[in-house]
Order: structure tokens, then C-alpha cells, then sequence
């Protein structure tokens, strides 16, 4: 019955459906225990009530944990923002801290993962006509602007930040000089 729960823990794995195996197990153990009570006694008559309330309470504690638990290490609803706002000009997904296994499952592997170097020289070069840089949510207000300028914050959780860098259009009007 622990070894599922104990593997998939210490693993750092996060789906609770690797835990389902276990309770099979688990139920056996709670009604051996339990049929072995004698119906004369008190705990034997408080049997069969418990039995028929248990899953229900079972069910309302599933309910209103999953309600008020938030994904904690998941990038999907990151990952969907920026696919929603982002255009063909714009760059992928870049990650200034480390790629999540996440950020890469949900984007189909086309989030990448730059040091602040690289995403500099990717401005330098005008790769993109917007950047989309995924910063950790505990970096100060700061470091933001010493890296990106005017960059708009466009997504948070709790734990990144997605901002936008629009880059500025370049000067197309020729110059004075060239005539």
C-alpha cells in the first residue's frame, strides 16, 4: 500500500493517478480491522453508519481540496496565455531562469531556455518584432527594468512572471545624409 505513495513522493512526481494503485490495499487494511468487530459492542453498532457516511465525507474532502488547490508546478495556463497572445513575428517562449519539463510538454518543445546574454544579443539582432520572457515571479521590479526596459507584464502566477518586450520600429524613413 506505501510503496506507490513513498516511490511517487520521493520522486517529486506530481500526478495524484500514480496514488490510485495503492487503495485497493488500503481498503483491505481499514476493513479487516473493522469487520472483526463484534456487533454487540459499542464500536460494532456505530459500523454500519460509519460505513454509509464515510463516502460521502470522503467525497465532500476531495470536492473542496481539488477546488482550492491551484497547480503548483505546472506551466499550462502560462504556456496557453502566451499561445493566445503571441503572432508569427514574435518570439517563442524564453525562459531566463531554468525550463520547466512542464513549459516544454505544454508548448510542444518550442519554449528554449536563454541566459539574459543570449536574449540580449537576440535583441541586439532584431530577431523578433516581440519578445516573450518568462522571468521568476520573485525577481525584484528592479532587475526587470535592467534587463528589459519598458517590458509589460502580461501573466503571473505564483511562480513566473510572462512579460512582453515590444521592440521599436525601426527608423524607415532614409536619411538626409544618404541623398
Amino acid at each position: 500500500m506505501l510503496g506507490p505513495l513513498l516511490l511517487f513522493t520521493l520522486a517529486g512526481n506530481i500526478l495524484w493517478t500514480y496514488a490510485l494503485p495503492s487503495l485497493p490495499f488500503a481498503a483491505i487494511l481499514i476493513a479487516r480491522p473493522v469487520s472483526a468487530l463484534s456487533a454487540q459492542s459499542r464500536s460494532g453498532r456505530l459500523r454500519a453508519p460509519a460505513a454509509a457516511i464515510t463516502p460521502l465525507l470522503l467525497t465532500g474532502v476531495v470536492i473542496a481540496v481539488g477546488n482550492s488547490l491551484t497547480p503548483v508546478k505546472s506551466e499550462k495556463s502560462l504556456v496557453n496565455y502566451y499561445s493566445r497572445q503571441s503572432r508569427p513575428a514574435d518570439s517563442p517562449l524564453l525562459y531566463l531562469d531554468k525550463l520547466p519539463f512542464s513549459a516544454r510538454f505544454y508548448s510542444q518543445g518550442r519554449a528554449r531556455a536563454v541566459t539574459p546574454e543570449q536574449f540580449e544579443n537576440m535583441r541586439e539582432r532584431r530577431e523578433y518584432r516581440r519578445y516573450f520572457a518568462v522571468i521568476p515571479a520573485r525577481w525584484p521590479n528592479e532587475r526587470i527594468t535592467a534587463l528589459f526596459g519598458d517590458a509589460s507584464t502580461e501573466f503571473t502566477d505564483r511562480r513566473h512572471r510572462l512579460l512582453s518586450i515590444q521592440e521599436r520600429a525601426v527608423d524607415l524613413v532614409p536619411s538626409a545624409k544618404g541623398r
